[in-house]
């Protein structure tokens, strides 16, 4: 089910970067990684207040984790706390990021021939969906529940988007487990 639900998002997403089309879907794509960059440059501040406002299911010596080995099992609050700081700040540059393509909308129509157009807008939407998706779903492999381990385990597609994302899979792995104790 966590497949297909990706699977649609990914689609809807490159149906609306042909839309945009290269020059609209570049001011969006553009946007995104720097707030991206802001996030990663930022989040630390914020880990300790978190602590207090988000609760964390601690896990027990039972406890299975898909993406982890049991030697990190008691540091995973800190990586949860980090990687929620993270969301935050990138979900609040992605509103900065739509408000400022609304004002770009006739971007859309640059002279671009249309299939060039059309497969740039496509695939850079693809792209950032991708990335949105893996940093979401290794923020959610990082809660030592059953039932989201098994969800996770039920998708092959999850399980590829949390590992193999070039550069950015380990880039948010690294990012949030530096964070200092």
């Amino acid at each position: 089910m966590l497949s297909l639900i990706i699977i649609l998002t990914l689609l809807f997403t490159v149906h609306t970067g042909v839309r945009r089309g290269a020059v609209l879907q570049g001011v969006y794509t553009l946007g995104y990684l720097f707030s991206f960059i802001y996030a990663a440059k930022n989040y630390i501040k914020y880990v300790d207040k978190l602590e207090l406002l988000i609760p964390y299911p601690q896990p027990t010596p039972e406890s299975k984790l898909l993406f982890f080995s049991p030697d990190v099992f008691f540091d995973l609050d800190r990586y949860f706390y980090a990687g929620v700081s993270f969301l935050i700040l990138l979900v609040i540059g992605w509103a900065i990021t739509r408000l400022i393509g609304i004002l770009c909308y006739k971007l859309t129509f640059a002279r671009i021939p249309e299939t060039l157009n059309a497969t740039v807008g496509g695939g850079l939407a693809l792209a950032v969906s991708l990335i949105a998706w893996g940093t979401v779903l290794s923020l959610v492999a990082m809660i030592p529940l059953d039932i989201v381990q098994n969800t996770l385990q039920g998708s092959r597609l999850a399980q590829g988007l949390i590992e193999h994302i070039p550069y950015f899979s380990n880039k948010i792995m690294l990012l949030w487990s530096s964070v200092p104790k």
